[in-house]
């Protein structure tokens, strides 16, 4: 009991110090607490009645869809005929979410995990426990409360594996209420800010003692269509953003790179940067985001690579070429 009203204490008060956060990053933590019931097989149903079940999530988020992570949890199964015969399921599992995004503020998504559960039993008057499998499948929908935090709603299906006597397996349907949380982005170890003088900025990479009769315009041309190119086609991450905001999500690190490298070894290249904004948004705040996303990139770029920024142009927005793109780039002609 002690521990229950430990952990609905953590479960409302601990998050609450995100609140203020600054930037969220990949990193995340879900709190959970749920009722369900069993309803497999026959036998059981009748001699089981409500679940309860607390837990949390750590995990991963990749990109806009996709998010992975491990689980702990702990089930308690209600005995219909006496207090004795309740059971204790203790799963341990991996899982991965596949997120629809929606709007900026709700999002629907599929939860999947497997993994192994410690199921604890009397069996007269003597405590056993056995290890088992356990899979569960579950629907939700995630709820934007602040920058730092997500409140869900999620309904599903549980298989426990070898619970009673014989190896008899069970079947739960629980729903459920989550909280999650986000580490500030400074809790995540990024590159150090380096100081540099003005007179720093642009020193050359690579020189070349031979001098080639070639535009730098036109390598600079044929390597961020080749960038561009390589997003589109999925060999290379594109740069993309946290849902309704301007936060870059770790896989776009590369990209940006990349881009920012192509600018280092042309220093005469000006580009235009191009924010799209894929949710529904209008007007002026579509505009707003767009033009945040675009600089965000640039700061990037600029800190990264030691670039002089006036040779950036942040743009509204345009429509992309590939469906997978969130920023679009594109040289500026020096004639």
């Amino acid at each position: 009991m002690k521990s229950s009203l430990v952990f609905v204490g953590l479960f409302f008060l601990f998050p609450s110090v995100f609140l203020w956060g600054e930037d969220r990053s990949p990193i995340l933590f879900d709190l959970q607490a749920g009722v369900g019931s069993v309803f497999s097989p026959a036998g059981l149903s009748e001699l089981f009645g409500k679940t309860g079940m607390l837990g949390g999530r750590l995990g991963h988020r990749l990109s806009d869809y996709w998010t992975i992570g491990g689980q702990y949890a702990s089930y308690r199964v209600t005995s219909t005929t006496s207090s004795e015969n309740d059971l204790t399921l203790a799963p341990i599992t991996g899982w991965v979410q596949r997120d629809f995004p929606w709007t900026r503020l709700y999002t629907p998504y599929l939860l999947a995990d497997l993994g192994m559960s410690r199921n604890k039993r009397t069996d007269l008057s003597h405590q056993k426990s056995q290890t088992g499998w356990t899979a569960g499948f579950f629907l939700g929908i995630r709820l934007k409360i602040s920058d730092m935090q997500d409140l869900a709603l999620e309904v599903g299906v549980r298989q426990f594996a070898r619970v009673r006597q014989n190896n008899q397996d069970m079947r739960t349907f629980n729903g459920a209420v989550s909280l999650r949380f986000f580490l500030p982005q400074s809790w995540v170890p990024l590159k150090p800010e380096v100081d540099i003088s003005d007179a720093d900025l642009e020193i050359p990479l690579l020189a070349n003692e031979e001098e080639v009769e070639i535009d730098p315009t036109l390598l600079a041309e044929e390597e961020l269509d080749r960038l561009q190119n390589s997003i589109d086609s999925g060999r290379i991450a594109p740069i993309t953003f946290d849902p309704g905001s301007a936060i870059l999500q770790t896989p776009s690190l590369e990209t940006l790179d990349a881009l920012g490298a192509i600018l280092r070894r042309y220093p005469e290249t000006r580009v235009r940067i191009y924010g799209f904004i894929e949710e529904s948004y209008t007007g002026t705040a579509r505009e707003a985001l767009a033009s945040a996303r675009a600089q965000v990139v640039g700061t990037y770029v600029v800190r990264n690579f030691y670039l002089n920024e006036i040779r950036l142009v942040f743009m509204g927005e345009k429509p992309p070429a590939g469906s997978s793109r969130r920023i679009t780039f594109e040289p500026i002609p020096t004639r």
